[in-house]
């Protein structure tokens, strides 16, 4: 009797891409810390890995229940009472029965297909499972602290003078791009497009940050040139 391969795991894609999601929310507090801690810079990288942790903490949470919800809203078998209850609403308001039919066809067909979809890349989703999911929302949570605190590390070395900020932006940066890369790989999208994306999103964060942190602090940034 054959054996079927077994499902592959998707503990790469959830952790890489917690890792990205994880970069950007620290990377602004680490820059809006910038003019409030001019005795000990270090503690911008602090800033940065204290938000990762809550931030880690919803994520892993939405990747829990994101799964749950769309498995139960696009599985044909257990979408089957919602369907019902969809054509008893559109007959309540007057719409064709055969129309309604109709449209209930076109839904089952598109959820026979998403169920296709999920078995050829290996999901696993074709029943709910909420040790499958925790072990998912552990991955993601994993990933999104693990980024903050990779994003967090060139600020540990930046100094209380101006001169030091672009090379710990451009680190910061950098980590954005090979964070995108890596994700396109494991997501089987172009990872140059991605590693684009995510690089044009930690400088649109990074901008903002260093607008919000010197509208914050009395008199603009107080540190020196030197």
């Amino acid at each position: 009797m054959p054996v079927s391969d077994p499902a592959p795991s998707l503990l790469p894609v959830n952790f890489v891409t917690g890792i990205s999601d994880g970069l950007l929310l620290p990377l602004a507090a680490c820059i809006v810390a910038f003019p409030f801690v001019t005795a000990t810079p270090y503690l911008c990288a602090l800033a940065g890995i204290c938000l990762a942790l809550p931030g880690a903490c919803v994520f892993g949470l939405a990747r829990f229940l994101g799964e749950q919800e769309e498995i139960h809203h696009h599985h044909p078998g257990l979408a089957a009472t919602e369907a019902i209850t969809e054509s008893r609403r559109m007959e309540a308001i007057g719409i064709d029965r055969e129309l309604t039919a109709e449209m209930q066809a076109r839904m089952h067909a598109e959820r026979m297909q998403w169920l296709r979809e999920m078995q050829e890349h290996g999901m696993g989703w074709d029943k709910p499972d909420k040790a499958r999911a925790g072990r998912a929302a552990l991955h993601t949570a994993a990933g999104f602290m693990a980024g903050g605190v990779l994003v967090s590390l060139p600020f540990f070395y930046i100094q209380p003078s101006l001169r030091s900020v672009p090379a710990v932006l451009l680190a910061a940066l950098a980590l954005c791009s090979a964070s995108g890369w890596c994700k396109g790989l494991v997501t089987g999208r172009k990872p140059y497009a991605v590693a684009l994306l995510q690089l044009a999103w930690g400088l649109v964060i990074a901008l903002c940050a260093l607008g919000a942190g010197w509208f914050m602090q009395p008199g603009g940034y107080a540190w020196t040139g030197y």
